[in-house]
C-alpha cells in the first residue's frame, strides 16, 4: 500500500502560464510506508517552474530534526588581511 506525499508549501503543480492562469496538482509523489521506519521526518516542496509549465518537487528524507537553533558559520573577508589566520590556513590546506 502506498501513499500521496502532501505538498509543504503548495497546492498546485503546473500552470498554464495564461492570465488568468488555471492551476492544477498534476504531479505527486507516491511512497510506500518502510521508508518511513528509517526516515520519519519528510517533507515535499515545490521548486520553481523556469522552463517547464509544471513545477519541480523536491522530496527530503530526514532521520531526526535538523536543530535551526545554531549558527551558521559565516566567512568574514577581514580574516584574510590577519597574517596568522592565512599562515593557520595555508599550513591546514
Amino acid at each position: 500500500q502506498s501513499f500521496n506525499v502532501p505538498l509543504n508549501n503548495g497546492e498546485f503543480t503546473w500552470s498554464n502560464n495564461r492570465i488568468p492562469p488555471i492551476l492544477r496538482r498534476l504531479d505527486c509523489v507516491f511512497l510506500s510506508p518502510e521508508p518511513f521506519s528509517v526516515f520519519p521526518l519528510f517533507s515535499l516542496v515545490l521548486g520553481p517552474r523556469h522552463l517547464s509549465d509544471h513545477a519541480s518537487l523536491l522530496l527530503s528524507l530526514l532521520r531526526d530534526r535538523v536543530d535551526t537553533r545554531r549558527a551558521r558559520f559565516r566567512f568574514e573577508f577581514w580574516w584574510l588581511c590577519d597574517e596568522s589566520f592565512v599562515a593557520a590556513i595555508s599550513k591546514w590546506w
